[in-house]
């Protein structure tokens, strides 16, 4: 480098110029005759002068010659002068520079240090050594590999080879530890540096990510715990982002939807959770839509039918809402809903039974009294009503039981049904009537109904016994008629058709009732026969007429046919009865006075069955009568009857014979028979002195 230093003096317009030159020379340089030094070489030769070794001017320059090379200099001196500023500006340019460099590398906020291929430290910065608990200078010649976790020590070496070999930038996490042995995690950010150093180095930028990492744990194991939660709750959830594709799909929601949730993620929720109307099948969707729009929950539509991937229907129920972040900003929705099957099979059952009859499946009266309002229009005129009753089902529950009567019932609301069309209402109203709507039909079309709902009614039976049913019909064919009143008609028209056909159903029934008895029980029939040919004797020995020993032949016969709603295993016991078996066999009076009661001809003899069994002294059942309280008829048939249960074979003990049998009767008599009937009875029937 050469240093120029020229000062000039020149004293104008003096013709006399003195020149001071101080030069620092160091090493040869053969300068442009442009440059600075090119101009101070040219000023040189000619203050000397041509091959002259003199210091002194020579006396032929001119004057003219020396003012122009002085001037000359004068310039370049200032070009100097501003150059050497520019230049002393640079280098402290550069000075601060380097301080600031140095400044900003110690002060960075994260970890940096360089590192040579052995993985040895070069440099680091202040947080570098305060991250892994480092001294000032205890840095140097120590080991990377000193801070690493022995189990991560293979992953650092696989990451090292690879950016040393490649040339790659490696970011990653690694498990470290401090000088005293702290345990941490850092984040490595590795780059080669720049080509032409003498050895080759690795840049790190380590920031201690220890607090993000237990940050994320801990949000994992929310997630974690928070899937788990969604995962075993009874109702399917499903979550989109912001634009309503799936983000996630708890087990209840792959089982009814048929996706997995890894199949499903970032699909449209429209193809996942395919849902329609369960009565116009048309899709419902856009309400995810809604929701990322308006911000707001948003029930699922009513009547919502989910249909699975493999085309399984589900009706659902539930809402959504939106995902809604601190600054209100929607970022997705969640669906919750469930699958609605069970609740829905139930409602549809109430429902049902809320417009049907439980025993016969039919509608109930609340549904024909509101259809009766909607079809009473001009459009269904004529307008037909039909009413039927179930003859004898009285007679049937007391005698057989409410179980045959209810096999019965469903056997006529069958036959009822198969012979009505499919737009014809029929409906039980209650008890044993039932009722049909005809809309548009005559009465000649609902004559014809009616014989072939009795067609199928004749084809059926329940426990031998035959349906019948009293049919009553009305028609309207005017508007301005009342439906109502044209219902009482029907109904006026169904009781006087029973009144022809019930007594005659009622009288059979009874029949059946002691057929039925008999066959169950041989000694009951032959219990009853002898009692009524006893209590005939015992009526005609005292005198009553010739109707009244039929009469009363005719109860002594049925004075146990209430027996028929009696368990058998208690009529056929063979051993003596105890309480509780005892008050079931009393129950048998009532029980034949029903059956009894219900038919005309046999409603007096009902009376005398109901007090057979009181006692002259108040203490028998059902009512406790006493003397003349009872009927002569009933006081007759209870010496009748216990003289044969003496007497005749019984399902416990021996009978006795007719001297023992008088006797008792003598003993009983005044406290459980009537005297003079136990009198008449010993001495004109069995020829035994009183």
């Amino acid at each position: 480098m050469t240093v120029w230093s020229i000062r000039l003096t020149m004293p104008f317009p003096r013709k006399r110029c003195t020149l001071v030159k101080n030069i620092e020379l160091s090493g040869k340089n053969t300068s442009p005759p442009d440059s600075p030094a090119g101009l101070r070489e040219r000023a040189e030769q000619k203050s000397k002068g041509k091959g002259r070794k003199s210091t002194k001017f020579m006396p032929d320059m001119t004057t003219g010659s020396m003012l122009e090379n002085l001037h000359e200099l004068q310039v370049h001196q200032i070009e100097l002068a501003m150059q050497n500023e520019n230049l002393r500006k640079t280098q402290l340019e550069l000075e601060l520079s380097r301080a600031r460099y140095f400044d900003l590398y110690d002060r960075a906020p994260v970890g940096y240090f360089t590192l040579l291929e052995n993985d040895r430290f070069q440099d680091a910065n202040v947080l570098a050594k305060e991250i892994l608990g480092l001294g000032p200078d205890e840095y140097s010649g120590c080991s990377i590999t000193r801070f690493i976790r022995k189990d991560e020590l293979d992953r650092w070496y696989l990451r090292s080879r690879q950016l040393f070999k490649s040339g790659e930038i490696q970011n990653f996490d690694i498990g470290m530890r401090t000088s005293a042995g702290i345990p941490f995690y850092g984040h490595l950010s590795m780059s080669m540096t720049a080509a032409g150093e003498a050895e080759p180095a690795c840049r790190v930028v380590l920031v201690d990510v220890t607090a993000r990492r237990e940050l994320e744990a801990a949000l994992a194991l929310e997630k974690k715990l928070l899937e788990t939660t969604l995962g075993s709750i009874g109702d399917g959830v499903i979550s989109t982002d912001r634009n309503g594709n799936v983000v996630f799909l708890n087990r209840v929601a792959e089982s009814l939807t048929g996706w997995l949730q890894e199949d499903a993620r970032g699909k449209p929720i429209r193809e996942v959770f395919h849902i329609i109307n369960e009565f116009s099948r048309t899709v419902s969707d856009g309400f995810v839509e809604q929701i990322l729009k308006s911000g707001k929950v948003h029930p699922l539509p009513p009547h919502t039918i989910l249909i699975s991937r493999k085309g399984q229907e589900y009706p659902i129920e539930d809402c959504a809402a939106p995902i809604v972040r601190e600054n209100g900003e929607i970022v997705g929705v969640v669906l919750g809903f469930r699958d609605f099957s069970d609740k829905k099979q139930k409602q549809d059952e109430i429902k049902f039974l809320s417009y049907h009859d439980q025993l016969t499946g039919l509608y109930n009266r609340r549904f024909f009294e509101e259809e009766l309002r909607r079809i009473d229009t001009v459009r269904n005129l004529p307008l037909t009503i039909a009413m039927g009753d179930v003859n004898g089902l009285k007679l049937i529950n007391d005698s057989f039981g409410h179980a045959v009567g209810d096999e019965m019932l469903r056997k006529v609301a069958d036959a009822i049904r198969k012979g009505c069309r499919d737009d014809e209402i029929v409906a039980r109203l209650g008890g044993d009537e039932f009722v049909i709507i005809l809309p548009k039909t005559d009465l000649a079309m609902a004559e014809k109904i009616i014989r072939r709902i009795r067609g199928y009614a004749t084809r059926s039976k329940v426990a031998s016994i035959d349906i019948s049913i009293s049919f009553g019909l009305d028609t309207k064919t005017r508007e301005e008629e009342d439906i109502q009143e044209v219902f009482k008609r029907t109904e006026n028209h169904m009781y006087r058709q029973k009144l022809s056909e019930s007594s005659s159903i009622r009288s059979k029934t009874i029949d059946l009732i002691m057929n039925t008895l008999f066959e169950k029980n041989n000694r009951e029939m032959l219990h009853s026969k002898r009692v009524g040919k006893l209590s005939a004797d015992i009526a005609a020995g005292m005198n009553l007429n010739e109707d009244e020993v039929n009469q009363i032949r005719i109860a002594g016969m049925m004075h146990d046919i209430g027996k028929i709603g009696i368990d058998e295993n208690i009529l056929n016991k063979p051993m003596k009865l105890n309480t509780l078996e005892w008050k079931e066999i009393e129950r048998h009076s009532e029980i034949g006075y029903r059956i009894l009661s219900s038919v005309n001809e046999f409603s007096e003899i009902a009376d005398f069955i109901l007090e057979n069994h009181e006692k002259w002294n108040g203490k028998g059942y059902p009512k406790g009568l006493k003397h003349g309280e009872i009927s002569l008829q009933a006081r007759i048939i209870a010496i009748a009857d216990a003289f044969d249960a003496m007497t005749g074979t019984r399902t416990y003990g021996r009978p006795v014979s007719l001297t023992d049998a008088v006797l008792e009767i003598k003993r009983c008599s005044g406290t459980q028979f009537d005297p003079e009937v136990a009198r008449v009875f010993v001495e004109k029937i069995l020829g035994v002195v009183w």
